[in-house]
């Protein structure tokens, strides 16, 4: 489940992007989703995939929305909220 978003940034700036939206979520998520002990609270998690087009080497779309994915994944099997720089041969 869960919604997908794409941002298009700088890739100076990417990591430091994804960190402060990660900070920004874990301060905010209790609020949504109420002050039960966590065990009873739903599990509500950012994962974020970060891809330069640059150092990937994707020749189009298609090939970013490839690499995207697999990062995405990787993000995903992580415990808690959390980004993966996704780079050619990871």
């Amino acid at each position: 489940g869960g919604d997908d978003f794409l941002v298009v940034v700088d890739e100076a700036v990417a990591e430091l992007l994804a960190s402060s939206l990660i900070e920004a979520f874990e301060a905010r998520v209790a609020a949504w989703v109420g002050v039960e002990p966590e065990s009873a609270r739903p599990s509500m998690t950012l994962s974020i995939a970060v891809v330069s087009a640059r150092a990937s080497g994707a020749r189009n779309s298609e090939d970013m929305a490839r690499f995207l994915s697999v990062a995405k994944l990787a993000s995903r099997k992580r415990e808690g909220s959390n980004y993966v720089v996704w780079t050619p041969g990871s």
